[in-house]
């Protein structure tokens, strides 16, 4: 429904204006009504939400005073006056209106120096007192507005309407536009802000300049333990004793207050508009949020993947091999104590680490993870305790920190810990020993907090007895170890890490979720994942990738299950061994009746039985 509404006082007004909207098409709605009869529409309308009104005359000012919304006037012009007053100068002409509508005939009768009485109104009962008035002073035709044309006509006395023109009906139609427009805006503004308002972590009090509530969002509500409703008929001091030391004189930040044994940080601002004060925006802040935000802030922050984002519930699988292994996992969370965790590659070492991590009392401290395969030993060594100024060429101004120090007061995860050299190695045990830890180059030790989560795909063991790995620093990390599974260990979680992986990805890559089919679910089962879940994430990844729809074609089957060595007549073959004699029967005549394109004969005959027996068997 339009937001604006046209009430013409007179039916040629409501006329023109139709066909102006008609023409132009403009969210209007035109309606007719003179006075109180136009009162009534827009208190009918005004329950509506009509935002703009346009009206004229009398009509226009009883409107006004009596609804809340906007009215635009159509105005009369000088010129529409002027055009009237000259059709009638040989008349003893009488003028009488609303003040809005005549108020321009004073000054063309001193203009054109023409001797016309005029008269305005203000109620509409005065409208008749006004006519016996003129009459008695010889006009014989009333010159008005809607109502004054109309009363001259029933008492049987010459009228004439006072009306406006096309231009003015127009010009009052884009001004409600534009009026429009700009509540739509405000509208927009207010929306925005309440929803703010609305879901700030901040509990927000707003008063005017005499301290009514006028604003009181849901944390308000929970920390003062009043409902909205009750707060918006106080003021801020009945709310709580507190308010009492926070009527501002200024401005007041970081105040504290104590509301129930829990601290909040107060903040107070007054509204100032034009150099008048227009009331306060208070802001109350739950000191544990301000904890909480500054942890975000130093994740936030962090650079080089210094937050953890892995949980213990982010790992898939409910066979006993995986189960088990999380319930050690998570014992070991809750000790600040060195873990060692040994698995192939694609296990999922890091998310494990991670999980440990965010469960742990340093799950607020920074995570790092360093792949110690990826890096020579030289760099390694800078990477892991850093370096100052001038340590060797190449070396940044000013030096650089290593992960032990980035990682204090959190958790360092040193993933291919078997590839680290001898010496470095060495110089691990001794951070670990006395934690500190010294540069490159450096002259002082630097004490660091952090705790170590270790991890290899080798057996470290057999690294120690071949004098590849420090017996002392194998013993120091091997305080808590933790063995993932490998995938073929895992019993049925493959299928179910398969599915995970499938909505993933294609959700991810904008596809139909994809549907297995039962030969490549059976080879998947068969396969050994040499490669664990990374490997079949892989696979699952190509497979979505590569499908047109949500069935699989034949062919990229295929091409899946070769790719994994995996045959497919061996799949079919070990199918035929399920079941009873009977079955397995069933399952040959018709594989050959596919092979012979369903031809019964053909296949009876490469059967060497009939074709009745063929059929009884299918039966």
């Amino acid at each position: 429904m339009p937001k604006i509404l046209f009430i013409a006082p007179y039916f040629e007004m409501y006329q023109q204006a139709c066909e102006i909207v008609s023409e132009f098409n403009f969210p209007v709605n035109v309606v007719q009504g003179e006075l109180y009869k136009g009162v009534e529409l827009a208190r009918e309308n005004e329950n509506l939400r009509v935002d703009v009104i346009i009206s004229r005359g009398g009509t226009a000012k009883l409107i006004a005073e009596s609804v809340n919304i906007p009215v635009v006037e159509v105005e009369v012009s000088t010129f529409d006056l002027l055009r009237i007053l000259l059709k009638h100068t040989k008349n003893k002409i009488a003028v009488i209106g609303s003040e809005n509508v005549i108020s321009g005939v004073k000054s063309l009768c001193e203009i054109l120096n023409l001797s016309i009485d005029y008269f305005s109104f203000v109620f509409d009962h005065e409208i008749k007192e006004k006519i016996e008035i003129a009459v008695k002073k010889g006009a014989n035709i009333i010159i008005g507005d809607a109502v004054a044309a109309r009363i001259a006509a029933e008492k049987g006395i010459e009228s004439e309407l006072i009306t406006s023109g096309r231009e003015a009906i127009l010009l009052a139609i884009q001004e409600a536009l534009n009026i429009h427009s700009a509540i739509v805006r405000e509208r927009e503004k207010n929306l925005q802000l309440n929803a703010i308002i609305e879901h700030l972590n901040e509990g927000i009090v707003i008063t005017d300049s005499d301290f009514n509530i006028k604003i009181f969002n849901p944390i308000a509500e929970n920390i003062f333990k009043v409902p909205r409703q009750n707060a918006l008929i106080k003021k801020i001091t009945d709310i709580t004793k507190h308010f009492g030391v926070l009527l501002p004189k200024s401005t007041i930040s970081g105040h504290l207050i104590n509301i129930e044994s829990n601290y909040y940080s107060t903040n107070v601002t007054e509204i100032i508009l034009d150099g008048e004060s227009k009331g306060y925006v208070y802001w109350f802040l739950d000191t544990t949020n301000i904890q909480e935000l500054e942890e975000k802030i130093r994740k936030s922050l962090a650079k080089n993947m210094l937050v953890a984002k892995t949980r213990f519930n982010h790992i898939i699988g409910n066979s006993s091999a995986i189960t088990n292994t999380l319930r050690i996992a998570q014992k070991y969370a809750s000790v600040d104590i060195t873990v060692l965790i040994c698995g192939e590659s694609g296990t999922g070492k890091e998310m494990f680490a991670q999980s440990i991590h965010n469960a742990s009392e340093r799950k607020s401290g920074p995570f790092i993870a360093i792949n110690c395969a990826t890096l020579p030993s030289d760099l390694l060594e800078s990477k892991l305790f850093g370096y100052d100024e001038g340590s060797f060429t190449g070396a940044s101004k000013g030096g650089k920190r290593g992960v032990f120090e980035l990682a204090h007061n959190g958790t360092l995860f040193l993933d291919e810990i078997g590839e680290m050299d001898l010496m470095t190695q060495a110089r691990m045990l001794r951070v670990l020993q006395e934690k500190e830890v010294m540069r490159i180059g450096g002259e002082k030790n630097i004490p660091v907090n952090v705790r170590i989560i270790a991890a290899s795909n080798k057996n470290l063991n057999e690294e120690v007895s071949k004098k590849r790995f420090r017996v002392d620093l194998f013993y120091r990390l091997n305080v808590l170890k933790i063995s993932i599974p490998a995938l073929c260990e895992r019993e049925n979680d493959v299928i179910l890490l398969a599915d995970y992986f499938l909505q993933y990805y294609c959700v991810m890559f904008k596809k139909p979720v994809i549907k297995l089919s039962d030969k490549i679910i059976d080879g998947f089962k068969k396969y050994d994942w040499p490669g664990n879940v990374r490997q079949l994430e892989n696979v699952i990844q190509k497979i979505v990738l590569l499908s047109d729809g949500e069935e699989l074609s034949l062919g990229l089957v295929n091409d899946i299950l070769n790719e994994l060595n995996i045959s497919s007549e061996t799949i079919e073959a070990d199918d035929f061994f399920h079941g009873t004699l009977e079955d397995m029967n069933k399952k040959i005549i018709q594989k050959v009746l596919e092979q012979e394109g369903q031809n019964k004969s053909k296949a009876a005959k490469r059967l060497n039985i009939t074709r009745a027996t063929l059929q009884s068997k299918l039966t």
